[in-house]
């Protein structure tokens, strides 16, 4: 029988991605990181694994996380990005913690609860894309080390949310229940502005709003309140506005009408190839956003894409997950958008 350690939150998702291994034949070890606030989560998922009987350990991981996801996500701000925390906690907390158990307890295998696969072509190993597209989260796992995957399950890959919630369901599981979580797990509320204020009141510093032409317009309270595309709270200008850029150095927002967000292409660092990169491909920009067609050419431990179409709002910050058909073949971070 082989082994597996499986990522468990609590959650339905892990919840059913472990009655689906234990369906399998495999021998399955529960493991929860404790990532930040009190330990409630990490009894909730001790009492999910003792219904389905799998041994189950509890790491805290507190301290690296705020070094390796809270930190950066705050810095980010400081410098008028807006950051992707998730796509940096399964590459350098989760993923690691649980291939660092598997080899410390001699466990075959490793499993989360993502909506994805794992397949191969041409021998090498890469994600493909679920088979329910509105729940795919191919592109928070772009930045996953290549490494991992020969011995990664993923077994809600074939599987939409409403079947993930009756396999849970028919088992008589609380999960079943449990609502999706929120989309900033460590952010109460979603009040990423608040939290941002609270970790760093200089953040609040008063700059000046721009137009395209450099004039100024208004007043901001606070780069890290804004992000490219954004709209709402800009004030009112006698017509759309948007915001076009973000600069942390002279601590301006640029605004302007919604056809200066367009870009025909972008450049982005940081790259994390699976298979090779260049040429035809497509890209999403943004996590909801659908895959596009480009152009890839690689340069250096960066890529720069060329969309077939331009497309809105590239967003310094944030990841550039990179497929070719139905596999993710790399991701890397948006620096600036070319126009």
């Amino acid at each position: 029988m082989e082994s597996v350690v499986v990522g468990m939150s609590g959650g339905v998702d892990s919840t059913a991605a472990v009655l689906l291994l234990q369906k399998a034949g495999y021998e399955v070890h529960g493991l929860t990181l404790w990532l930040y606030g009190s330990d409630a989560g990490t009894r909730e998922a001790a009492r999910t694994a003792a219904a389905l009987s799998v041994p189950h350990t509890v790491l805290d991981f507190r301290e690296a996380f705020a070094e390796k996801v809270t930190a950066p996500f705050l810095e980010a701000y400081r410098q008028g990005r807006t950051p992707n925390p998730c796509v940096r906690c399964n590459t350098d907390i989760k993923f690691d913690a649980l291939l660092r158990f598997a080899d410390r307890e001699g466990i075959e295998r490793i499993a989360t609860g993502h909506y994805a696969g794992v397949g191969t072509v041409d021998g090498k190993y890469l994600f493909s894309v679920g088979a329910d597209p509105k729940k795919d989260q191919t592109y928070f796992l772009s930045q996953v080390s290549p490494a991992a995957l020969s011995r990664l399950v993923l077994p809600l890959g074939p599987y939409s949310k409403p079947e993930v919630r009756a396999i849970a369901k028919e088992a008589g599981l609380a999960a079943a229940e449990k609502a999706d979580s929120q989309e900033i797990c460590f952010i109460p509320d979603n009040d990423y502005i608040a939290y941002l204020e609270k970790a760093d009141p200089s953040l609040g510093q008063e700059g000046k709003i721009l137009d395209e032409n450099g004039y100024m317009v208004g007043l901001h309270g606070g780069i890290h309140r804004y992000t490219v595309g954004q709209r709402k709270g800009l004030g009112a200008f006698g017509k759309k506005m948007f915001v076009t850029a973000i600069d942390a150095a002279q601590n301006t927002v640029t605004v302007g009408e919604g056809t200066a967000l367009y870009s025909t292409g972008l450049f982005a660092d940081g790259l994390n190839a699976f298979d090779a990169v260049e040429g035809e491909i497509t890209v999403k920009i943004r996590s909801a956003a659908p895959a596009v067609p480009g152009i890839c050419r690689r340069e250096g431990d960066g890529v720069y894409i060329t969309f077939r179409e331009p497309q809105r709002a590239v967003t310094p910050g944030q990841t550039a997950a990179l497929y070719r058909g139905p596999y993710l073949v790399g991701g890397a971070t948006i620096r600036r958008a070319v126009r």
